[in-house]
């Protein structure tokens, strides 16, 4: 924001500093074309005698009127005094010296004011312009000491700005350094900020995927002591199990009881499945209980005793595999299966191998 308003401040410091270096040489150019405009209108009251009065019959003799005048500032007060005589308004002078201007390519306003036997005349009617003109070189004529006699003639220029500026040189100059100077601060100005917006723009992005690898981390944290949580719920489920388990002798005559309903697995093996009660040969009993039961079972019931990881996920642990097999669903098969195995390990002939990619199988080694 700082940087914005230094931004602002120094372009209107600059605005006003060519403003008015522009206006002084507005004033600087209006002055030369007033004096150019002087000399056209000294030229251009040459031309008008020439056109009005033509050729000189004769020479003023200084005789007659003996003073300091010279007799040539005399011959022109008779000159101009003739001219009135023959164009008592002037407007013969004023469009001479408009189209004088024009042919210089000097666009202007022109009026012109004369004094003549005491009675002030003015070739425009517009009192208010004479006011807002600028008057040129006043032209004087004097015949004797008498001042109410002498002839003035005095014109009044008016340009417009886009006069002035297309003779300015100076103020094209102006101009065009104020542009390329604005334009230089702006555009330098503008270039900073975006560098500066995509640098804050790249500082987000990286506290975002930051905030986004801390939460990832600290989710995968909740997972793995959620894990082993549940690991050791598990350890703990299954030493209270083991402790509870009984190896319980199986007399003869208890297999042959019909009240029990005993399937043969294998040779020398049966299994009770009510109460989940496995012996081998009438003297090795185990009991096996919930998720290795469970497990028990859906080996035995499958053919050539194989499941599938999404099998013993689904039927035994009764876990949730919409979005497929996740790392926490394998690790719980894998501790299902080794749970299995720890009561197993008294019948030395019921293996559980593992089948790589697909799940594992139960292989009786005595059928």
């Amino acid at each position: 924001m700082k940087q914005k308003i230094l931004m602002i401040v120094c372009c209107v410091g600059l605005t006003f500093l060519f403003g008015w270096w522009l206006q002084s040489a507005f004033h600087i150019q209006q002055n030369k074309l007033c004096s150019e405009s002087s000399l056209v209108f000294t030229d251009v009251l040459q031309r008008e005698k020439t056109l009005q009065i033509g050729r000189v019959f004769g020479n003023y003799n200084p005789q007659k009127s003996p003073n300091a005048i010279s007799g040539a500032e005399k011959s022109e007060w008779c000159d101009q005094d003739f001219l009135f005589y023959r164009d008592s308004t002037r407007t013969l002078l004023d469009s001479l010296f408009r189209t004088t201007l024009l042919e210089r390519k000097i666009e202007a306003n022109t009026a012109i004011r004369c004094k003549w036997n005491g009675h002030v005349i003015n070739t425009s009617s517009d009192s208010i312009f004479y006011e807002e003109a600028i008057p040129l070189k006043q032209f004087i004529y004097r015949i004797d000491e008498n001042p109410d006699r002498n002839i003035m003639l005095q014109a009044y220029i008016q340009f417009p700005f886009g006069t002035v500026w297309r003779h300015s040189l100076l103020m094209w100059i102006i101009v065009g350094g104020w542009l390329l100077l604005l334009g230089s601060i702006t555009g330098g100005y503008c270039f900073w900020y975006r560098k500066i917006q995509r640098v804050a723009e790249q500082e987000l992005q990286l506290k975002q995927k930051e905030q986004e690898r801390l939460v990832l981390n600290q989710q995968q944290e909740e997972e793995r002591l959620e894990l082993q949580r549940q690991q050791e719920n598990l350890k703990q489920h299954q030493q209270e199990l083991l402790e509870k388990e009984k190896r319980l002798p199986i007399p003869e005559p208890l297999i042959q009881d019909k009240r029990i309903k005993w399937v043969e697995l294998s040779k020398d093996l049966f299994f009770n499945e009510e109460h989940g009660d496995l012996c081998y040969k009438n003297h090795t009993n185990i009991r096996l209980t919930e998720n290795s039961l469970r497990l028990f079972c859906s080996f035995i019931q499958v053919e050539q005793q194989k499941l599938t990881y999404e099998n013993i996920c689904i039927d035994v642990l009764s876990r949730s595999i919409k979005n497929g097999l996740s790392k926490t669903d394998r690790d719980a098969v894998a501790n299902a299966i080794r749970h299995l195995r720890t009561h197993l390990k008294q019948i030395a002939v019921i293996k559980i191998e593992p089948i790589r990619g697909i799940g594992y199988q139960m292989i009786f080694l005595n059928s």
